[in-house]
């Protein structure tokens, strides 16, 4: 015991303290001023501070071990059962393995190098996706709810921002966001198991989401076979009318050679951005020839407009491309070739994505 109070003494780190979203019909807890990432953080003190843990869990599976300000990688997968997550560190040359437990509002686990010392951490704060779609996928809708009381409305491509607060009684939380200049309000209620909400734009459409949070898609929503023979109500109905037909190369307004690209996120495929590049940006950072090919160098080449501010896309010359989502915090790293005039993103779980080029 001597030798592991000597091995941490002398040093005092600030214990991380993170607010708990339950996902409850009680609506959003409020958020600390400091916002967690997303990251899970596991701390803990001993003796009156002389030993002072913590660890960082990043979603990815890796993580960050502290013990007194002195830092080592570690590693966690989920665990089955009772177990929630198992942890692997290394301290001082020696391995460890600690099991964390769910407790519900947040975390716990008995630190294995010092006795009866417990980490707890709690549960970070994410966003909530509600999304929907209606005849058959002509009319997409997702919304997505910020820890800070902001949202984004997103039909077919087209995004907007609005607002959001805790609701009473049955309603969990009630949206506000704009779309053409009419303002929408919409309840949004929790079943016990998700999200749902009346999209109040089209009638008889209903948008889902986890109560996980958007880092899990919405189960989808089937629709009935009356409902797939049904064609999209003309632009001059209402309320359809409200949402932006899905833009597409012939209709889209783009100017001729235009690259037009739509981003499908690995971390959820109902997170996506509309991005594009007109010919006097491509063209000479892809050059004349049709084909590209990729350089050591690490610099950008150019960068995609975007239809949402948020949403940023960077292509670098050594055929490398960064795709950024700032108000989640999201950002996805590839690959991209451009051979025969036809341009592909090779996103890091191996899906591929063409883009389109305007006539």
């Amino acid at each position: 015991m001597k030798k592991i109070l000597l091995q941490f003494a002398g040093l005092a780190l600030v214990i991380v303290a993170i607010f708990v979203f339950t996902g409850s019909g009680e609506g959003w807890v409020e958020p600390p001023e400091e916002a967690p990432t997303g990251d899970i953080i596991l701390s803990g003190q001993k003796y009156s501070g002389k030993v002072v843990v913590n660890i960082t869990l990043h979603p990815d599976g890796t993580g960050i071990h502290e013990g007194n300000g002195e830092e080592s990688p570690a590693t966690w997968e989920k665990g089955e059962g009772d177990v929630a997550m198992v942890v692997h560190f290394n301290v001082k040359g020696t391995d460890y393995d600690m099991n964390v437990t769910d407790t519900g509002t947040g975390y716990s686990a008995m630190y294995p190098l010092v006795a009866d010392m417990e980490l707890t951490g709690g549960k970070p704060v994410r966003d909530i996706m509600l999304s929907g779609q209606k005849y058959s996928g002509k009319v997409v809708v997702k919304i997505i709810l910020h820890p800070d009381g902001t949202l984004e409305h997103d039909g077919n491509g087209t995004i907007t921002e609005g607002t959001w607060e805790s609701g009473t009684g049955d309603v969990a939380m009630v949206a506000h966001f704009p779309v053409k200049g009419t303002n929408y309000d919409m309840d949004v209620r929790d079943d016990g198991t998700q999200y749902v909400a009346d999209y109040p734009l089209v009638a008889d459409m209903q948008l889902t989401g986890s109560k996980t949070g958007a880092s899990e898609a919405p189960a989808a929503v089937e629709e009935t076979a009356e409902e797939k023979q049904q064609e999209a109500p003309a632009p001059t109905e209402a309320p359809a009318a409200e949402v932006t037909a899905a833009p597409s190369v012939e209709d889209s307004g783009y100017a001729p050679n235009t690259l037009v690209l739509v981003y499908v996120a690995d971390i959820n495929e109902q997170l996506t951005g509309n991005f594009s590049s007109p010919s006097s940006v491509w063209g000479p950072a892809l050059g004349a020839s049709g084909t590209y090919t990729p350089t050591e160098s690490e610099d950008l080449l150019f960068s995609w407009d975007s239809t949402g501010k948020s949403k940023e896309l960077d292509f670098y010359a050594n055929g490398t491309y960064e795709f950024r989502f700032t108000k989640m915090s999201i950002t996805e790293r590839g690959t991209w070739s451009f051979e025969g005039w036809k341009l592909k993103l090779t996103t890091e779980a191996g899906r591929e994505i063409a883009a389109e080029l305007t006539k």
